[in-house]
């Protein structure tokens, strides 16, 4: 028997989640931002989603905060 993956988890493999949003104040929040939109201005997708993995991990650690899900989905 198979186990479905988390909704989150399923959510990311079809492309759903909304990208992260830097929480006011966190200057750790902030540097994702930055180093985000500079990998894209170098249309570096793959190191973007790098990027956003740790952000999002960053988001739930430091700020209990789970992926959003696009309303969509």
């Amino acid at each position: 028997m198979s186990q479905e993956p988390a909704p989150s988890i399923a959510a990311a493999v079809r492309g759903e989640l909304l990208p992260p949003e830097a929480q006011p104040g966190c200057s750790d929040c902030q540097r994702f931002r930055t180093l985000e939109r500079i990998v894209l201005a170098n249309d570096d997708e793959s190191f973007a989603v790098d990027v956003r993995i740790l952000w999002r991990e960053h988001l739930a650690e430091l700020h209990g905060l789970a992926p959003s899900v696009s309303p969509a989905a």
